[in-house]
This record gives structure tokens, sequence and C-alpha cells, in this order.
């Protein structure tokens, strides 16, 4: 998967769920994360009902990783939960917005190459969802049952 096929995805999934959901939720990782932190990557959104919050739990960050993050001017730490936050709207404007910072935070915060495959899940609401594979294939899940974060026990 290619940085502009991506970044495509990336804003497909975003707008799902900033446009149709309110406590919708969307999960970007790589297929290592499930073994939990500090294996793979994760980036997740949930949405609300005037927009987006992405978060970054610090498991996952390494200390080079939360120095660039604190550079963002988007994000700011979010002590009581243990991660990185960062409010949009869901304009067009901020989806892409939001596309282009999750392929960024992927290539310069936590490193990886530009070829880089990530498995996308979401749901619109928190009972069936759908997973995304990096060769595009696309399976609906049982959110309660399959989600990352369960599998994380997380939630």
């Amino acid at each position: 998967m290619d940085k502009k096929q991506r970044i495509n995805l990336f804003k497909k999934c975003l707008r799902k769920v900033a446009k149709e959901a309110i406590g919708g939720l969307v999960h970007f990782y790589t297929k290592e994360a499930p073994q939990g932190p500090p294996n793979g990557h994760l980036i997740q959104f949930a949405g609300g009902t005037e927009g987006l919050a992405c978060d970054i739990p610090i498991a996952w960050l390494s200390e080079k990783g939360i120095e660039k993050i604190k550079k963002l001017p988007e994000f700011f730490e979010a002590k009581e939960i243990g991660s990185y936050q960062a409010y949009f709207g869901i304009s067009d404007e901020e989806i892409e917005k939001m596309a282009n910072l999750i392929e960024k935070i992927f290539t310069e915060i936590y490193n990886l190459p530009e070829n880089y495959d990530v498995i996308i899940e979401y749901t619109i609401d928190q009972r069936t969802g759908t997973r995304i594979y990096p060769d595009g294939k696309e399976e609906k899940i049982n959110w309660i049952k399959e989600s990352l974060l369960r599998k994380l026990k997380i939630l």
C-alpha cells in the first residue's frame, strides 16, 4: 500500500465515522499491535457531536516519539488517561488534515518505512464493525468480541 492509497483509505474511514456516528470509533494499527505495547503502532479516533478526537496511547510511543509528538501543535498530553490527544472538526478540510497527520505520525513519530502496511477497524454503533487489511480486503466484525482494544483487554 503506498502513501496515496493509505491517505485515501484514512479519509474514507474518518469521513464515515465523522459523518455517521456519534460514538463511532476507528483504529489504525500495524499487524504487530494485537501483541500489545510496545509491539506495533496504534492511532485511534472517537467520534463526538462536533468532531473527532485523536488519541495516541503513550505506551506505544518511544521516548523519541514522545518528544516528536510534543512538537506537533495539534496535540496535548492527557496525563489522566495516558495519551496524547487532538481534536478536529468534521469538514472535508479537517478530514484531509487528519488523514495527512495519521500518515505523518506513522512515518515520522513511529518511524515506519514509506511502504508500511496498516490495518483499520471502524465501527459506527460499537456493536458491528469493519476491518480493512493492507491488501484492501474488508471483513465485517463483531466489534464487541473482535476489536483491537478488546484483544488487548483495554476495553
